[in-house]
């Protein structure tokens, strides 16, 4: 899951990186997506304001960024 945000991040930017959590959860279970958040390799933000009020977003954190890129 990491290095899908990885990925993004090359190829669109940090800032175009960020995924939704019903984007997310298509190809990785709540379950290590929240893991992920817990162990601080994803930040999770929820939407206050505007057409998306309520929903998750998830980025590639700077700790998780350099756990992919130490893997590789």
């Amino acid at each position: 899951m990491l290095s899908d945000f990885l990925t993004l991040e090359i190829y669109f930017g940090h800032e175009s990186s960020a995924q939704f959590f019903e984007d997310l959860s298509r190809r990785h279970s709540p379950q290590k997506i929240y893991s992920a958040v817990k162990k601080g390799d994803l930040i999770r933000k929820t939407i206050c304001i505007g057409p998306d009020e309520g929903r998750e977003l998830f980025w590639l954190s700077a700790q998780g960024r350099e756990k992919i890129l130490e893997r590789s």
